[in-house]
């Protein structure tokens, strides 16, 4: 728990891709305003009640795509990277994970509840301080 700087941040901006639901369909992207909740063992995506819509590369709006809650366990998280600020102010960070997803967060602050301290979480969260230890056997 001495890992975790910032254990809830809301109004943060989560763009995510849809796979097609059938074949002459193309991938979505999503974008919607979530509170993200850091807990010791995952990252959690709830949907907040604003919801700011979809994007299509045909500018299309689909009500019918989930917004769930997203629960992403810290040993899936396979690369995790600080991009630089948007033209618009906004800090994001990029999350992939194993299952070959991809999140993009983008904070409203850098700091003090932003995205350093979410970034600085997951990374001493996910990343074990310790070696495994080694048998090493000798022959005597």
């Amino acid at each position: 728990m001495d890992a975790i700087r910032v254990a809830k941040v809301e109004n943060v901006q989560l763009d995510r891709f849809i796979p097609p639901t059938n074949p002459s369909s193309g991938v979505t992207k999503q974008r919607i305003t979530i509170t993200l909740h850091l807990t010791p063992h995952h990252l959690i995506f709830s949907p907040s009640d604003q919801f700011s819509g979809l994007t299509t590369s045909k500018s299309i709006q689909d009500p019918t795509v989930e917004t769930d809650e997203i629960w992403v366990p810290y040993p899936s998280i396979t690369l995790l990277t600080r991009l630089p600020a948007t033209i618009q102010g906004l800090y994001p960070l990029q999350i992939r994970t194993r299952n070959f997803e991809s999140y993009v967060l983008y904070f409203e602050r850098d700091r003090e509840g932003g995205a350093e301290d979410v970034w600085q979480s997951v990374k001493d969260c996910a990343v074990s301080g310790e070696l495994p230890s080694v048998l090493i056997q000798t022959k005597s």
